[in-house]
Formats: structure tokens, sequence, C-alpha cells
């Protein structure tokens, strides 16, 4: 499961997660510093084929990873995956959207 995280400017998964997908991140070298919620941490950076969810599919993203600290979350999903696109959070019912602009235009 992926999280929602508009305060993420960059899409992240846990070690795990990156692990679980066949990557050997013990030869990846950490190389980003980022300024998180918790501090100042050190991501690594891979390549996936593609990452899938809400209607959207992402092809050849650059994801970062590190351990997120939660074992119920394999990923955040962050600014980067949604720009270009409108985020609808209805908190009334519960749902939540993800569409490109010219979609929203054209519909009736």
């Amino acid at each position: 499961m992926f999280a929602l995280d508009t305060g993420c400017s960059r899409t992240c998964a846990s070690e795990i997660t990156i692990r679980r997908l066949g990557y050997d991140t013990g030869l990846i070298p950490r190389t980003k510093t980022v300024r998180a919620a918790t501090g100042l941490g050190t991501f690594g950076e891979v390549e996936i084929f593609s990452l899938a969810t809400l209607g959207v599919t992402w092809d050849n993203p650059s994801i970062a990873f590190r351990e997120l600290g939660t074992p119920r979350v394999d990923g955040l999903l962050g600014l980067d995956f949604f720009r270009g696109r409108i985020l609808t959070v209805d908190f009334v019912r519960g749902t939540v959207a993800l569409v490109r602009p010219w979609r929203r235009l054209f519909r009736r």
C-alpha cells in the first residue's frame, strides 16, 4: 500500500519494497539527502518499470527509497506523481480521484 503524501515532493518506497521488486539495494548508493518530516535522510534512487495506481500508469519513474519507519506502508505517493493532474480528495464520500485536466474539461 502506498500512502498519499502531498507534503512529500518525491515518490518514495520502502527499501523492503524495492528489494521485493528484485533490486539489490546494497548495490545502489545512497546519494540523495532530503529533508523529511523526521529530519534529514539519505535516500537511494532507482528507476522502476512502472507504477500504476488511481487509474494512472507512470512509466519509468525514478523512485527514492529508504526505510520509512512503518511496516504498514510500502511507499509514499509524492507531488511528482500528481503533477499535471487534478487530485480530488472527498472526505464526505471517502473517495480519491485523479484525472488529467483535459478529461475534466470534456466530461459531461
